[in-house]
């Protein structure tokens, strides 16, 4: 519901995640859909997600979401 407020179809919706992936400098990203599942050909790499999360924590909204809630961790 959320993809159709904003595009008015599924379709525009990936339209517009592919213009920011261009926006964004990303060449190795390219979405057919807007969730990625039961999909084999919305593809990514690990440094182009990277670039995608610094772009997300840009947003105040985000960050505070994705934030650290201790900071204390424990790595085994």
């Amino acid at each position: 519901m959320i993809v159709k407020e904003i595009a008015g179809t599924e379709e525009a919706f990936v339209d517009m995640m592919n213009e920011k992936a261009r926006e964004l400098g990303l060449v190795n990203t390219q979405f057919d859909n807007a969730v990625g599942f039961d999909s084999t050909t919305n593809i990514t790499t690990a440094q182009d997600m990277a670039q995608i999360m610094a772009y997300a924590m840009q947003s105040e909204m985000i960050a505070n979401i994705l934030k650290p809630r201790t900071s204390k961790y424990t790595i085994y």
